[in-house]
């Protein structure tokens, strides 16, 4: 991912084919993001987190219904930016 960064502007991650989530890749994805937007590039979601990915984000607590930084993150999974 650093190498796509590093040569890209955008970067578009699909997870529709991920059979597996844990908080380690939701972190990796958004690692990346925060990496992307300090160097004023963009990372998004090729489509919003559907199936086990949204089982993942919700025991994470990514998905919770409140303001704030949790709010922030729920929109990029959801692709609500």
């Amino acid at each position: 991912m650093s190498l796509a960064l590093s040569a890209q502007q955008s970067i578009e991650i699909n997870c529709r084919d991920v059979t597996e989530f844990d908080l380690s890749l939701i972190q990796l994805i958004l690692s990346a993001k925060r990496s992307a937007e300090m160097e004023g590039k963009s990372l998004t979601l090729s489509a919003p987190a559907d199936g086990k990915l949204c089982v993942a984000l919700e025991r994470a607590g990514f998905l919770a219904a409140q303001a704030g930084e949790a709010g922030t993150a729920a929109a990029f999974w959801l692709k609500d930016e």
